[in-house]
């Protein structure tokens, strides 16, 4: 940090990447904690449309779901869905990956018709 500051994209990524260890483990608190310190930094030095963001919306989503979160990782995913769809374009694998981890979540919810709606769209950008 004092070398870089706290700002630095290369901060955004360590703690990221502490954030996926703790996620591993299954600490999904501490995980939590350093996927939105991550964000933020990213929020300030990317901008709210850029697929790093994305990505950290992704990882929290996926931590929400541990929790049982359905509500929030819907949120979360759905957000890294608009970005993707944004930047990447509707036939990139981020974007099918998405549409798979709102289908989970929504199958997890009951919710069976959203969820084969969502991992269909997933399956047609996989499937070319």
């Amino acid at each position: 940090l004092n070398t870089l500051g706290e700002n630095h994209s290369d901060v955004a990524k360590s703690y990221n990447n502490i954030g996926n260890v703790y996620e591993a483990k299954g600490d999904n608190e501490k995980a939590l904690e350093y996927y939105n310190k991550s964000l933020a930094i990213k929020l300030i030095t990317l901008g709210e449309n850029h697929s790093a963001v994305a990505d950290t919306y992704n990882n929290i989503g996926k931590v929400y779901g541990a929790k049982g979160d359905n509500d929030k990782a819907l949120k979360y995913h759905t957000k890294s869905l608009a970005i993707r769809l944004n930047t990447l374009g509707e036939n990139h694998p981020d974007v099918a990956q998405s549409f798979n981890n709102i289908a989970a979540v929504y199958q997890i919810k009951g919710d069976n018709y959203k969820a084969l709606e969502y991992y269909l769209k997933s399956l047609s950008i996989k499937d070319k």
